[in-house]
């Protein structure tokens, strides 16, 4: 279950920017612009700088869930959430 670390009720905003985060949606939404617009060798060439940040932005988020003692990655920290264990 994620939870707010201001031990508030999470927002609808909190759980949309994790899940962009997350889920990469802005380079994907990028890459669809990138079609539309460029030719190809354009594309191509701008599409792989996308590609390297993504990836870096994915090391950094494994890291901080690999390092970290409460397990928060890149998206927790940003939006201000962490996963607890839900109750049963």
């Amino acid at each position: 279950e994620v939870a707010s670390i201001e031990n508030t009720d999470v927002k609808w905003w909190q759980i949309l920017f994790r899940e962009i985060i997350i889920y990469n949606l802005i380079a994907e939404i990028l890459y669809v612009i990138l079609i539309l617009f460029l030719n190809v060798n354009s594309y191509f060439m701008i599409s792989n700088i996308i590609l390297a940040i993504s990836s870096l932005i994915f090391l950094i988020n494994v890291i901080l869930i690999l390092f970290r003692k409460d397990g928060r990655g890149l998206h927790d920290l940003l939006a201000k959430t962490i996963v607890v264990e839900k109750d049963r």
